[in-house]
């Protein structure tokens, strides 16, 4: 869920995974990677094309939460807030772009 906010705390260089499930949403999250390498990430994927929903769907959110978790860690570690969204207007403008919204 990447989309609600927490592209504000990428800076250039983060490594940024998605994660598909290989139901149809994979079509949209597979649309993310262009704003995230605008935004300077390094985009990783995983999950996408699975044969069987169910299988494509638990890899994606055991990723999704083991990944969250390791965030966490370490940003706990390093002392970073990670609530703070005021990364700039260019992640502003890809959320824009993400919801179809007018920049």
């Amino acid at each position: 869920n990447f989309c609600h906010g927490a592209q504000f705390m990428l800076t250039p260089g983060d490594y940024v995974g998605l994660f598909g499930t290989g139901g149809p949403a994979d079509a949209r999250t597979r649309a993310l990677k262009p704003g995230l390498e605008r935004l300077g990430a390094t985009v990783g994927a995983a999950g996408f094309g699975a044969k069987d929903p169910h299988a494509g769907l638990r890899a994606a959110l055991l990723g999704a939460l083991h990944a969250q978790a390791l965030c966490l860690a370490v940003a706990e570690r390093r002392g970073l807030d990670v609530t703070d969204p005021a990364r700039g207007s260019a992640a502003a403008e890809v959320q824009k772009e993400w919801f179809g919204w007018e920049a």
